[in-house]
Formats: structure tokens, C-alpha cells, sequence
């Protein structure tokens, strides 16, 4: 055994196999981090873990890509499946396919989370498995939920992802109070919140954002507030000074 210790045939054996054990597990790290951001969510099929437009991984050949999601295509489509999967059984095999990718991307920069119906489960602490998130999106598709309080956890999350630069939200139950904990963050810069209840207060927590130089708003629920007039936006404006701000 010592005899071949010492051969330099044997221990680069030992570092290839130690190499490509590192990549195995890093494949199968990936995926369990998707799978725990897609069963954070209802509606967990319109989930992107790369910039949009490129659901490929770059180390995926396109064919292999096509030719897994035709394959669990057919799989969703199957009797046992169907009672298994009794809601969506016709877009299951996206959430498989993402699985999938997952294993042959590289470190997942960003995740785009659209038109959930609900969080099923701490959507923010499934995206703390992603430690150099930069880009993350988050939007709903009802007028419930999630509540504030889902909304204020998701943004306490947020807050402690320390490479995140870039953020989007969208959902009837942002309010000032829910995107407070953002407040302090090191390194965003940009912040999109496409629907919300928002007011004139949310000043105060994009205040204290250091290095905010990116705000837009989109629809917003008014609630009786005049911040979005011509003089709220001015007032907004002095507020903040060093921000590029686009309204409704």
C-alpha cells in the first residue's frame, strides 16, 4: 500500500477522482438549492435561475437540454405521474428541467421568481443557499397574498445576500413597513418594485440604502397618498438626491 502511495500515477489519480467528486457534489448542491426555491413558491413553473432569455446552461449542450426536457415531457404526461402531480401536471416537467440544468450550471448569479400565487414556504432563506446572488426578482399573481408579513421576511432575507446588487418586486402587499429591513445594505444598487402600496415613507428606507443609484416605480396602490403628484415626486427627489427615479 505504501509502495504505491509513493507512485506519482496514484496520486494523480487520487486528485482526479478528488476533483471530479467536487464536481459531483457541487451538481447535486445546485439542485437541491432550485428544488428549495421552486417548493417555496405556489405556481412554482415560470422560475429562472439565469439571466432571461438564456435557460441553457452555458456548459449544457442545447440537444442534451431539448432532448431531457422532451423526455421528462413525456414523463409528466404519464398515468402515475398525473396522480402525483394532480395540479399543473402539464408544465411539471419545467420544474424538472430546471433540476436538471442546475446541475451543469456554473455559480447561479441570479434567480427571477414571477407571478407566484403564494409562499408556501421562506422563499428568502431558499435564496440565502445562493450566497453571491446579484439580480433577484420576485413578483405575484394575487391580490392576498403573500401578505406583509411574507413580503418583510423576504426582504430581512435579502438583506443579509451580501453580493446582491440588484432587486425587483412586485406585489399588492409591499408596503413601507414590508421593504424596511432592506435598509442598510452594502452593495444595492438598483431597486424595481413594478407593484406595490407604497407611500412617502419608503423614502426612509431607500435613504439608507448607501449605494442606491437606481429607483423605479411602477403600478402602484395609491391609498389616498398624493406622493406620486408632481409635488410628491419633487419631495421624493430631494430626498433623494444621488438616485435616478422613474415613476408611474
Amino acid at each position: 500500500m505504501i509502495a504505491r502511495l509513493k507512485n506519482p500515477r496514484t496520486w494523480l489519480a487520487l486528485a482526479v477522482a478528488g476533483i471530479f467528486t467536487l464536481l459531483i457534489w457541487g451538481g447535486v448542491q445546485r439542485v437541491l438549492n432550485v428544488a428549495a426555491v421552486q417548493n417555496a413558491v405556489q405556481r412554482d413553473f415560470e422560475i429562472g435561475f439565469g439571466a432571461p432569455g438564456r435557460e441553457c446552461p452555458e456548459f449544457l449542450p442545447e440537444f442534451i437540454d431539448s432532448a431531457a426536457g422532451k423526455y421528462l415531457q413525456r414523463f409528466a404526461g404519464s398515468r402515475s405521474y398525473e396522480r402525483e402531480w394532480p395540479v399543473h401536471t402539464s408544465v411539471r416537467h419545467i420544474i424538472y428541467q430546471e433540476r436538471f440544468r442546475a446541475f451543469f450550471r456554473g455559480p447561479i448569479r441570479e434567480v427571477h421568481v414571477f407571478y407566484c400565487e403564494a409562499f408556501t414556504g421562506d422563499l428568502g432563506a431558499a435564496l440565502q443557499r445562493f450566497p453571491g446572488l446579484r439580480r433577484v426578482t420576485v413578483s405575484e399573481n394575487e391580490p392576498d397574498v403573500p401578505t406583509e408579513a411574507d413580503w418583510k421576511l423576504l426582504c430581512m432575507r435579502l438583506r443579509s445576500l451580501p453580493q446582491l446588487e440588484e432587486v425587483e418586486l412586485g406585489g399588492a402587499w409591499i408596503t413601507d413597513a414590508a421593504i424596511a429591513p432592506l435598509a442598510g445594505h452594502p452593495k444595492l444598487r438598483s431597486i424595481n418594485i413594478s407593484y406595490g402600496r407604497l407611500t412617502s415613507a419608503c423614502a426612509k428606507t431607500f435613504a439608507g440604502i448607501p449605494r442606491l443609484t437606481k429607483l423605479q416605480f411602477e403600478e402602484q396602490i395609491y391609498a389616498g397618498d398624493a406622493w406620486l403628484t408632481p409635488e410628491g415626486q419633487s419631495a421624493m427627489n430631494a430626498a433623494l438626491p444621488a438616485v435616478s427615479i422613474t415613476y408611474p
